[in-house]
């Protein structure tokens, strides 16, 4: 993996997040929804960043910024800004705002990956020991955790925990993907003039096949002049967000989600399938008990991304470099995965024994024998993941980005961006197992590792 050069500048990509929770029976049953839309411009103009589009459903509200995004719930906010945004800033003024709202925060987190460009931030994000001591001053019982290598991609986590609440009374999950040096095919869709045309956001929300990942989401996106993208998914009580910076010097493009899903790896197969970066991390922030209706860990030593067998980038293969693990007071956790492309790696299928790609090039290290698959479903096309809804458990098939021969016809075509919800009521299927069966049916089956140990 090559070290980002920390002298170079650039827009850095890599976001600041910032999750508060508050005690739920506080601020009656709307909670932060009695915020209007002005008072959160003005304390987003503290984190150095606007408003640029807001969508409602009845679950949260869903804004668009000038830097990334924020999500409001009734009980839970959270604000995620790239670039030299000084998000911490605006966390005083939401302390006061919520408190007159006779709210308390009952749990807190702030989080990021290390910077690309250190040197250009602003107070108090200039170093891990700034932003630390400014988060103290506010919470004095949190504390400062880091993920990863410090010598390579690491996350740093600041936590403050509140809660009375049994742990148990939670299932919440997040999910991030931060990728590096995306395709350079990948990256030019992202430009406001692509191949000569003039182009929307609902035009790069189609043609990179975005719009397929979560199907029967709202979307709202925006294309940056002149280049960058954002967007946000609603998905019943989901959301899903995607920003991405696509100059060649400083390629990144993220991908987070808090749906809960017991199975992320065929989503992470499709968002990598969209991107194909060079090297990507994963990370997930999960309760213990959302851990515990989670059947599949997303960190199997080896990902293969969803793309067409006869792309080019089908015979990448990405390896697991790092991983990392923190328990906080017990009842939640994060996780941290670091993982790099390799070319044509030579993967053996463990029960035949034989090599499913031939290459003398680079050898898969020790331990990382199987390539990761989709969870399929018998009698159906394409990978499933499961979500846990208010409404009962579904079933929502995770699309991956169309063939790249078709994906020129796209260009300035017209659509509504809310899709027809694809899901369906899940019928006691045992994903592993199903997978097992169908891939014993002949040779040159996949089988998929996705322990976490």
């Amino acid at each position: 993996m090559a070290a980002t050069d920390k002298t170079q500048t650039g827009f850095e990509g890599p976001e600041k997040v910032l999750e508060l929770d508050f005690v739920p029976d506080q601020g009656g049953a709307t909670g932060l929804f009695c915020i209007a839309e002005e008072e959160w411009k003005v304390m987003l103009a503290a984190a150095k960043c606007g408003v640029l589009s807001v969508v409602k459903n009845s679950k949260f509200h869903s804004y668009v910024l000038s830097e990334s995004s924020m999500f409001v719930y009734p009980h839970k906010l959270v604000v995620k800004t790239c670039g030299t945004t000084t998000l911490l800033r605006m966390l005083p003024l939401v302390q006061e705002r919520t408190a007159a709202a006779g709210m308390s925060v009952e749990w807190m987190a702030y989080s990021r990956k290390d910077y690309s460009f250190p040197a250009e931030q602003l107070f108090p994000h200039r170093g891990i020991g700034e932003e630390v001591e400014y988060l103290q001053n506010l919470y004095p019982e949190g504390s400062a955790y880091i993920l990863g290598p410090i010598t390579a991609d690491h996350w740093l986590v600041f936590v403050a925990d509140y809660c009375e609440r049994p742990s148990s009374d939670s299932t919440d999950r997040t999910l991030n993907i931060m990728m590096y040096d995306i395709d350079p095919e990948v990256a030019a869709m992202f430009q406001s003039d692509y191949k000569g045309s003039k182009i929307t956001a609902t035009d790069v929300t189609k043609l990179t096949g975005i719009g397929t990942l979560m199907p029967g989401s709202v979307i709202q996106d925006y294309l940056f002049e002149p280049c960058g993208y954002s967007m946000n998914g609603l998905l019943f009580e989901a959301y899903w967000t995607i920003h991405v910076t696509p100059e060649s010097h400083c390629s990144y493009a993220s991908f987070e989600t808090n749906i809960r899903t017991s199975n992320f790896n065929a989503l992470v197969r499709a968002v990598l399938g969209v991107f194909r970066p060079a090297r990507f991390s994963v990370t997930l922030f999960a309760d213990k008990a959302g851990l515990a209706e989670m059947t599949t860990m997303p960190f199997p030593s080896l990902y293969t991304p969803s793309v067409s067998s006869k792309h080019p980038f089908a015979e990448k293969r990405y390896v697991l470099l790092a991983k990392s693990k923190t328990e906080f007071a017990g009842d939640y956790c994060s996780f941290l995965g670091n993982y790099s492309a390799v070319n044509k790696a030579d993967v053996i299928d463990p029960v035949t024994g034989k090599r499913l790609i031939t290459s003398v090039f680079t050898p898969v290290p020790e331990g990382m024998e199987a390539a990761s698959a989709p969870l399929e479903r018998k009698g159906s096309t394409g990978p499933f993941m499961d979500m846990q809804t208010a409404e009962g458990t579904l079933s929502i098939r995770v699309a991956s980005k169309r063939d790249d021969a078709t994906t020129e016809d796209s260009i300035g075509s017209a659509g509504s961006q809310v899709h027809t919800p694809s899901v369906r009521p899940v019928s006691g299927v045992d994903g592993d197992r199903t997978i097992a069966e169908d891939s014993a049916a002949g040779a040159g089956h996949r089988v998929r590792i996705d322990s976490f140990s």
